[in-house]
């Protein structure tokens, strides 16, 4: 088959966002398994690449639409994209043959590109905003109509395109829950990585001590969490370190205001948090390298749709500690491949890492089991074989 698949950016091997990395992952098992693969990114890409077919330029602005723009209000961009996509699409299906395009839920624009071209675009959800906004921030008065409106947009491509795939049971439940049933196929594929080679025992031995947390700093990836827990770790474990990779975005705080990671660091005493090292986003060659120079891997989220990090972490072979919340309990197996908590609990958390610590023969023990499961249930052939299922099923109702 000729598959379109729309990304935010590319290359995926360059990016540490998720839906970029899954398009990646999935792209290369497609034509491992023998399909051909167009790749229409969001932003514009190298054409070097033969995958790849970029946006056409978007129309001008009209006076209406600046004037709105410069007043608050943006009636435009969100439009303008979705005619870029749709061309694009038309400009695949036309040139490339492209028989059917997957696409993110992100603002719609599934949805729209549905009712403008005569092949099946299936949905496949990443981070429904209806789902994960409410975890993340307090929506204020000026938002709230845009935040309405996205919610809108993405429950109507929900509704109203060919298929809709989902990571995990729990993400298509939540949104069943809000929208109803689609009258369309429906399936849950997980997201795919191919298993890197593993940290050896040795190398975990000797960085045990060194915990690695990779993720935003705010309410959904549970930044938060993870400072509180090592402050407690730190005061049993005088030699635990822990590196901090992810942008700042700020945690929400009851009342409404935003508290940055510096000032959280700043509220621990010098000597623990001088252990703390903060790298800020990296590229995702550098997260690659840190991951084999640490010994544990911490997943503080406080709900994810799937969790490439929890994923990442197991396929690198790392003893790891991950909340039970949301799909990561489906990615990881609690005592069999990783030690699994509550999302929440800082003192849980904490116990965990200090247990791996203390107990290196465990630690190892479930790195290596996690190496082994994710390399079988998560490879990209595998899952690529299920989306390929998935597809034939939609084309036949479509």
């Amino acid at each position: 088959m000729r598959i379109g698949l729309v990304t935010p950016s590319w290359p995926g091997g360059r990016s540490a966002n998720g839906i970029t990395t899954a398009v990646s992952h999935l792209a290369g098992g497609l034509r491992q398994i023998g399909h051909h693969v167009t790749i229409i990114p969001l932003e514009e890409a190298d054409e070097a690449d033969p995958a790849v077919l970029n946006l056409p330029a978007p129309r001008q602005w009209t006076l209406l639409e600046k004037l709105s723009m410069r007043s608050g209000r943006d009636v435009a961009s969100i439009p303008i994209l979705s005619e870029q996509l749709t061309q694009a699409v038309l400009k695949a299906i036309r040139i490339r043959g492209i028989e059917v395009v997957i696409m993110e839920e992100t603002n719609g624009f599934a949805g729209i590109v549905q009712k403008n071209v005569e092949i099946p675009v299936i949905v496949s959800l990443h981070g429904p905003h209806a789902i994960l906004a409410p975890i993340n921030f307090n929506v204020t008065e000026p938002k709230i109509r845009d935040e309405r409106l996205r919610v809108k947009r993405e429950a109507a491509a929900f509704l109203g395109c060919a298929g809709v795939t989902a990571p995990s049971k729990d993400v298509l439940d939540r949104m069943i829950a809000l929208y109803g049933l689609p009258d369309c196929p429906l399936s849950v594929i997980p997201n795919s990585m191919p298993a890197p080679p593993p940290l050896t025992a040795q190398a975990i031995r000797s960085q045990i001590r060194k915990l690695l947390f990779i993720g935003r700093y705010d309410l959904i990836k549970g930044g938060d969490t993870v400072i509180k827990a090592f402050e407690r770790i730190a005061q049993e474990e005088p030699e635990a370190q822990l590196t901090f990779i992810g942008p700042d975005s700020g945690v929400a705080l009851p009342d409404g205001t935003m508290q940055y990671i510096d000032a959280t660091l700043a509220t621990l005493p010098a000597g623990i948090r001088a252990r703390i090292h903060y790298r800020g986003q990296l590229d995702k060659a550098a997260c690659e390298a840190l991951r084999y120079s640490h010994g544990v891997a911490v997943v503080a989220s406080r709900y994810e749709t799937f969790g490439y990090t929890a994923l990442e972490a197991i396929a690198f072979g790392m003893p790891t500690v991950v909340t039970a919340a949301g799909a990561l309990s489906d990615v990881v197996r609690d005592k069999e491949t990783a030690i699994l908590v509550p999302a929440d609990d800082p003192d849980s958390m904490a116990y965990a890492c200090i247990q791996l610590i203390q107990e290196p023969d465990l630690a190892i023990g479930l790195a290596s089991k996690a190496h082994v499961d994710a390399s079988t249930r998560f490879s990209p052939a595998k899952i690529a074989k299920d989306i390929e299922g998935f597809i034939l099923s939609v084309k036949e109702q479509f």
